[in-house]
């Protein structure tokens, strides 16, 4: 099951070309999942791994980081 996440500090991406590289280039994005322990609280793909969703564009478009 994938964790949805979101931009963190504020940024936000208009495609999916620069979501996908601020996931691959180790950014902080948040947790944005209910059910998660660590919901609201910043990760990176080092911690996560790549079975995630980003969503980006004001949470109006949603891509995985494959």
């Amino acid at each position: 099951m994938s964790t949805t996440l979101l931009p963190a500090y504020g940024r936000d991406f208009k495609t999916v070309k620069a979501a996908r590289a601020s996931w691959a280039s180790g950014q902080d994005w948040i947790i944005a999942d209910l059910f998660h322990p660590y919901d609201g609280k910043p990760c990176n793909r080092q911690e996560m791994g790549d079975d995630v969703m980003l969503r980006f564009c004001a949470k109006t478009k949603i891509t995985t980081p494959k």
